[in-house]
């Protein structure tokens, strides 16, 4: 199988400067490198592209510190899956500020974030001397601003107002920037995936499946339209998302459901963007964190949530809601690979697992499907008024 293996050299270069040559924070098995001295080819800038989608996955795995998971955050309250033992991010109740997930959560948005700018940066001062092929800069900035706007949505979604960083931070008086207004991370969001789907391409060569894509920026485009249309009631925001769902190309419904959430079959017809989790068993240890200079950080992701792997915790495994399974008739084909018609035991991404002793998963977390494509196309031309007989045309 075909992987994408994220090499992480941020840390080395968000902060390096000439103080460095009178402290070493690295340690005496470590090199110091100064980012000008890096950024001196194609091959470094593509290292350090995919350097920024590696931080993708610590969204979506296990770390045995105190960050644990972070799929509480995404999945729950939500209408679909449900758990008990007084969750916190589904009752509510003991949900505070001090919450150790939350703050991974803006830890690891702002890391990506940080690690998106300064390969910015590095193009506008170092591009002209790097860059043989245009193209390839041009697809690298395309490939940026994806993951940056993909980062300022979710943190759109989950805080609603947080610091906007559009800069790299290279000064201690720049560590705490003042948090936005209104929906200033959205707009950003829009700004950049509307800049970068003019920059990337149609699709990659298979060995580098799972790059962001034109259909992907369209994609999350009309997503982030959408999403602002609710808020603002700007009719304008409907109208842009289902053009830019209509630009979404080439991507078809797979004939049988289940398929979307095999390992075997990842990267199919119907995916849009997937976040892709390998496997790297002799550094990615999920007890520990792994970012810490470490040539290869976490790789792989964490389904445990999702089957009794979770008991090993101590705790309640996400199930599907009752309002989620009355919506299903007896005998629809989906329910096998959703959840366990008995118990709402929920199927997708652990039916068919690979992992080893530890509670490591390598199925790819399906950021985007064509299916979720064709339902907010849906949602937006009903929520503007539009033809319901537009839609037959699925």
């Amino acid at each position: 199988m075909n992987r994408i293996y994220f090499i992480t050299i941020f840390s080395l270069l968000i902060l390096t400067t000439n103080s460095c040559q009178e402290r070493n924070f690295l340690g005496p098995d470590q090199q110091e490198i100064d980012s000008n001295d890096y950024f001196t080819n194609e091959l470094a800038f593509d290292r350090a592209v995919l350097g920024v989608y590696q931080k993708l996955v610590f969204f979506y795995n296990y770390r045995g510190g105190s960050e644990n998971w972070l799929h509480d955050i995404r999945l729950l309250p939500d209408d679909d899956a449900t758990t008990t033992g007084g969750n916190a991010f589904e009752i509510f109740g003991n949900l505070t500020a001090t919450n150790g997930n939350l703050s991974a959560y803006y830890q690891f948005a702002y890391q990506l974030i940080g690690r998106a700018n300064t390969v910015l940066q590095k193009q506008d001062e170092l591009g002209d001397l790097a860059y043989e092929d245009i193209d390839l800069r041009a697809t690298h900035r395309g490939e940026i601003l994806f993951l940056r706007g993909y980062m300022n949505f979710m943190l759109w979604n989950v805080f609603g107002t947080a610091p906007l960083v559009l800069d790299r931070i290279t000064s201690a008086e720049d560590f705490y920037p003042p948090n936005s207004s209104g929906n200033e991370l959205l707009d950003q969001a829009i700004a950049d995936f509307s800049e970068a789907r003019d920059l990337l391409p149609d699709s990659w060569p298979a060995e580098l499946a799972g790059r962001a894509t034109r259909n992907a920026a369209n994609g999350f485009l009309g997503k982030a339209l959408l999403y602002r249309a609710t808020v603002s009631g700007n009719s304008a925001d409907y109208t842009a998302a289902i053009a830019a769902f209509d630009q979404v190309q080439g991507a078809s419904l797979l004939p049988v459901y289940g398929d979307n959430f095999d390992e075997k079959l990842e990267e199919g017809a119907e995916s849009i963007f997937e976040i892709h989790l390998g496997r790297n068993e002799q550094t990615d240890n999920v007890w520990l964190t792994n970012d810490d200079f470490n040539v290869v950080g976490d790789v792989s992701g964490y389904w445990g949530f999702f089957d009794n792997n979770f008991g090993q915790f101590g705790l309640q495994i996400y199930t599907a809601t009752q309002g989620l399974r009355d919506m299903y008739d007896a005998g629809d084909p989906r329910i096998k690979s959703t959840f366990n018609a008995s118990n709402g035991e929920i199927k997708k991404y652990v039916e068919r697992p690979r992992s080893t002793g530890n509670p490591n998963y390598y199925n790819n977390a399906r950021a985007m499907r064509y299916a979720d494509v064709l339902l907010m196309k849906a949602e937006a031309i009903v929520q503007s008024g539009g033809s319901l007989s537009m839609l037959s045309i699925w």
